[in-house]
């Protein structure tokens, strides 16, 4: 029954130790950087994936899947 208690124990610690896995990084800017109040401005945002990650659609037409565009 130790055994088995010390096992649980190891398996709960090295799972709360586990940091998440971020394969997709996401980063955003505005232009122009400086605006007032009532201007327009463009938001950029770019991802950077991890070689064999893809970004997909939430939803999926016929025909298959889109790429991701964020509005």
């Amino acid at each position: 029954m130790r055994t088995i208690h010390y096992l649980l124990c190891l398996w709960c610690a090295a799972a709360a130790g586990a940091a998440p896995q971020k394969h997709v990084q996401f980063a955003a800017r505005v232009e122009p950087a400086a605006a007032r109040a009532g201007e327009t401005v463009k938001i950029i945002v770019t991802a950077k994936l991890d070689e064999g990650w893809h970004i997909y659609s939430l939803t999926q037409p016929p025909g298959g899947p889109q790429k991701t565009t964020i509005t």
